[in-house]
Formats: C-alpha cells, sequence, structure tokens
C-alpha cells in the first residue's frame, strides 16, 4: 500500500511539473539564440550545419534533435516543447527508478531544476539536464550496460563544450575499472568486447567534437576575448564565486560552498566508493570554472551545476544501502536529518534565490520584443518590401513572423539565422545599404526596416550616424510599447527609407 500510494503521489508531482511548465512556455517569448538554433536546424543541410559548429561554439546534438520537426514545418512552439520533453524525462527517472524519499524528490520537481530554468529559454541545457540524470541512473549497472552507459557519456558531449570536463573525467574512470577488471580477469558483468565498447564511445565522440570544432582557432580570434592577466589562482577563485552567484545569489553563495564541501565530506567518510563520483563532481565543475576564467566568457551555462549536483547526490545516495547504513533510513537518525537538511537548503532554498528570480521574471514581462515587433511587422501594408538591419539581434523576429518575409542585405537572401562566420561579418554604411535594397528590389521606392537597436562589433549591421538615422521615419518602437521599459538588450523598432 505504501508503494502505490507513493506512485500516486509521483505521478501527481509530475502533472504538477507539466502545468507549471506549459504555463511558461506559452508566456515565454524566444531569444535570439533560442530562434537561431531553430532557424539553422530549419534552413541548413547536414553539410552546412558541420561547417557552421566550429563558429557556432556549441556540438551538434540539439541542432539534429531540432532538425525532423523544424523542415517539416512544425510551429516554433515545437523548440520548447522538445525542451520540455527532454526535461520531463529527467524529472521522471528521478520520480520513478530512483530510491530517492518521496519529499527529495518533492525538491527536485518543484525547484528550478525543474520549473521553467531549462524548459522556457530552450537551450541546450535541456538535454545536458536528460543526459546527466541518465548518466546518474546507470552509474551502479555501468559494468552490466557498458554500451548505454558509454552512449550517454558520449551524448552528453554532444551536448554543450561546459561538459567535457565530466564526460573526460567519467570516461577515464570508466576505462580504468574496464582496464583493471581485464588484469584481474574478471568475467562479472558484461562481455569483454562490450566493456571496451562502452569506453570506446566516448572517446569516439571526442574525436569527433574535435572535428566539429576544426576551425574554432580561426573563430576565436574574433570573439574579442580579453588576455587572461593577473593572478591566475585568483580569477579562478573570482570565477567559481561567479558561478555560485548564478545558482544561488551573493548571499547564499557561501553557506550553499559549505555545505557542498561538508555533504561530499559526508559521503567520503561513509564510503570509499564515494571518492570517484566525488572526482567527478569536482572535475566537473572545475572544467567550467576553467573555462569561464581563461578561455570563453560564462555566465547561463553554470546553471548545469544542478544537474551535476544531482548526478552526485543520486550516485551516492544509491551506494547508501548497500554499506547497510540502516541509521540512514531511521527518521530520527543524526545522519539522515543532516543528508536532508543539506539538500533542501541547497536545491530548494539556495536555486529559488537566483535561478528561480528569472524564472518569476518571465510572468512578469517579456525578455525581448521579438514576438510583438513580428506582430507589428505582418500589420505592414501588402506589398511593403522589409529588411532587417543586424543579422544577429534581428534573427530573433524571423519565426515569428506569419505574413511577411524580411530580408538579409548581408546575405543578399531571405533573413534566417545569423552566421557567425567570421568570413561574414560586414558593417554597411547607409549608402552602401541602399544601393543592395535598390538591387534586390529595383521596384520599391521605400522599404521597412526592422531595426534592432542593440547591436556590437561582432555582428553584421548597418553604421548610421544619429542625423541619418532621423531621416528613417519611426512607424513602431518596443521601448514605447512596453512603457519606456527596455527588454534586456533586445528592444526593436520599424523604421521606412526612401529610396528615392
Amino acid at each position: 500500500m505504501p508503494e502505490k500510494r507513493n506512485r500516486l503521489a509521483e505521478t501527481a508531482l509530475f502533472v504538477l511539473f507539466a502545468a507549471f511548465n506549459i504555463y511558461f512556455i506559452i508566456i515565454h517569448v524566444c531569444w535570439r539564440d533560442e530562434a537561431n538554433t531553430w532557424l539553422m536546424a530549419r534552413d541548413m543541410s547536414l553539410g552546412q550545419l558541420f561547417a557552421h559548429t566550429s563558429y557556432e561554439g556549441h556540438p551538434c546534438l540539439w541542432y539534429l534533435a531540432q532538425m525532423p520537426f523544424a523542415k517539416l514545418g512544425f510551429p516554433y512552439i515545437t523548440l520548447k516543447l522538445l525542451a520540455f520533453v527532454f526535461v520531463a524525462a529527467a524529472l521522471a527517472m528521478v520520480l520513478f527508478l530512483t530510491r530517492l524519499p518521496l519529499w527529495m524528490k518533492s525538491v527536485i520537481a518543484m525547484s528550478p531544476m525543474c520549473i521553467a530554468a531549462f524548459i522556457t529559454p530552450a537551450r541546450n541545457y535541456c538535454l545536458c539536464a536528460l543526459l546527466i540524470t541518465a548518466a546518474a541512473v546507470l552509474y551502479e549497472k555501468r559494468r552490466e550496460r557498458p554500451l548505454l552507459y558509454g552512449a550517454v557519456l558520449a551524448l552528453l558531449l554532444q551536448t554543450h563544450v561546459v561538459m567535457g570536463g565530466m564526460v573526460v573525467i567519467s570516461g577515464f574512470l570508466f576505462g580504468m575499472e574496464v582496464l583493471i577488471g581485464m588484469i584481474r580477469k574478471d568475467k562479472e558483468g558484461a562481455v569483454l568486447w562490450k566493456q571496451i565498447g562502452g569506453v570506446m564511445l566516448p572517446v569516439l565522440s571526442g574525436f569527433f567534437l574535435l572535428w566539429e570544432f576544426r576551425d574554432t582557432g580561426h573563430a576565436l580570434g574574433t570573439v574579442g576575448l580579453d588576455p587572461v592577466s593577473g593572478n591566475k589562482a585568483v580569477r579562478f577563485a573570482m570565477e567559481f564565486w561567479k558561478g555560485m552567484v548564478c545558482l544561488v545569489g551573493r548571499y547564499c553563495a557561501l553557506p550553499v560552498i559549505a555545505l557542498s564541501c561538508e555533504l561530499i565530506l559526508f559521503f567520503c567518510m561513509k564510503s570509499r566508493k564515494a571518492w570517484a563520483p566525488s572526482l567527478i563532481l569536482i572535475s566537473s565543475v572545475g572544467w567550467q570554472v576553467g573555462m569561464g576564467a581563461y578561455i570563453y566568457e560564462l555566465s547561463y551555462q553554470y546553471i548545469t551545476w544542478t544537474y551535476i549536483f544531482l548526478w552526485y547526490l543520486l550516485v551516492c545516495f544509491e551506494l547508501l544501502p548497500d554499506l547497510s547504513l540502516k541509521a540512514l533510513r531511521m527518521e530520527k537518525s543524526p545522519d539522515r536529518r543532516l543528508l536532508l537538511a543539506l539538500f533542501s537548503f541547497l536545491v530548494f532554498v539556495g536555486m529559488w534565490g537566483a535561478m528561480g528570480r528569472e524564472s518569476r521574471q518571465h510572468v512578469k514581462r517579456p525578455f525581448s520584443a521579438s514576438k510583438a515587433v513580428a506582430a507589428e511587422t505582418d500589420k505592414l501594408p501588402e506589398d511593403a518590401v522589409i529588411f532587417e538591419n543586424v543579422e544577429d539581434h534581428c534573427c530573433a523576429v524571423v519565426p515569428y513572423l506569419k505574413e511577411k518575409t524580411m530580408y538579409n542585405p548581408f546575405s543578399k537572401a531571405e533573413a534566417s539565422y545569423f552566421n557567425r562566420n567570421p568570413d561574414h561579418l560586414q558593417q554597411l554604411s547607409l549608402r552602401e545599404f541602399k544601393d543592395i535594397c535598390r538591387q534586390m528590389k529595383p521596384e520599391a521606392e521605400g522599404i521597412y526596416i526592422v531595426w534592432s537597436v542593440n547591436w556590437s562589433n561582432l555582428d553584421c549591421y548597418i553604421d548610421v550616424t544619429p542625423a541619418e538615422l532621423r531621416q528613417m521615419e519611426l512607424i513602431w518602437s518596443s521601448i514605447e510599447e512596453f512603457g519606456g521599459e527596455s527588454i534586456s538588450g533586445e528592444d526593436f523598432e520599424i523604421r521606412y527609407l526612401s529610396l528615392r
């Protein structure tokens, strides 16, 4: 009977999770980075995709997951529904395949790990969530199901470069286990070829990743990174602090760091088997901090720590019953209370402090005016000729357009994804822009411009003076539309420019 009650409670948790996220999916307006992946999946061939991965900076898996739906003409909301499915699958594994207490599962299901943060911003982090959770569920069965475990690690490497540390150290330790088993002639578990195959899958994925990023050096020369200066250890520590603040906020960061260290110590003292997971946890976090400190500026990517920590908790919690630590099953046990209190603070209180704040902001107002400007653009006259002024930001508008077509003066084609190839980057003067418009649309006396007010030197944009901008008639502005309130760097205007 208790098992049946738990199953009903777990199902109710899943329903609550789904209801909250469907609400966020409906109200969320996609940013340009979300739009760009959808447009790449829709408009690129496989060859073009793999020619572009070096400049995009992400492996292929998230694009490949979207590609069938985008190419078949599914609506844009499919992007967010995909993210929902992946995180829902991760939560289902936690609810129905792990031995965590019910209230721990409740904390997870109602935390930003599952509500909004990995779903409404439909990015490749949702795949990280799914595959990290799968790796945790399979960890104790890695010798029995080595091919499946190796495949999960291989796919995890293809989600995001910040997963490199976790995959490398997990694969290395798994390989050492297989090698030791071969030396000892261990016949238990799967046959030898399956274990070798399981080890080789992430290795092959690593070589494939190097091929995907074969021109990264050329791309990195264009991103304007500051050279690493000052004390490297201090820079590393500051980046680690930045990551913790991203997760749990400035005031919770120190307590969370202290409690995390205490939790790691707790598990390591209880079992030698916890040493390897602890090494994987520390290496995974260290890899990301190192990337942020010395290679490329990170910010939102630190939310993946939440699932790395969940991986650690699930793996170590599964070890405890095997050690006959009956005290952990006793409600008044100090060890049990410590474990549950630490987890409660780290996951529930801490994450709602920082990650939850961003999730709650989705309710108040859009983070991008892309949907609003697309609706206004669709209302323009039937014969309106429409161009974009910035390739990166304006790509956020393209998937929302229903009636009109927008053109790209930089590629001289219909507007689509932002091409990050440094050889494509260019700035046009107003005169050059007019010449391109006349060349592409010789019959047009004037054109409308979806005008992003935000861009950088790492973009294709029309470079105009304030006086030249005033010559363009202002038709609509998102800043006015939202009461003079900025939309987090994605504001748009619609302007009219005479070509005569």
